[in-house]
C-alpha cells in the first residue's frame, strides 16, 4: 500500500516561485538583486554567514 504524503514538494516549489514572482514584479533584475542582497544581510541566520564570505580570502588558506 503507497504511503499518503502530507507534504508536496512540488507543490510548495510552485507557490514559492508564484510569490516570488509577485513579490518582485516590475522591478528590473539589478533592483531585485539588490533587494535580495538586503533580505540575506538581515537575516539572522544568513546575513553573518555572508557577510564572513565577503573577507574569506581562499589564498590564505595555501
Amino acid at each position: 500500500m503507497p504511503k499518503i504524503k502530507s507534504f508536496d514538494c512540488v507543490e510548495m516549489k510552485n507557490e514559492i516561485q508564484r510569490e516570488m514572482l509577485e513579490k518582485y514584479e516590475g522591478l528590473t533584475p539589478e533592483e531585485i538583486r539588490r533587494e535580495q542582497r538586503s533580505e540575506i544581510e538581515n537575516d539572522p541566520i544568513l546575513g553573518p554567514l555572508y557577510r564572513e564570505m565577503q573577507v574569506y580570502d581562499p589564498d590564505s588558506e595555501r
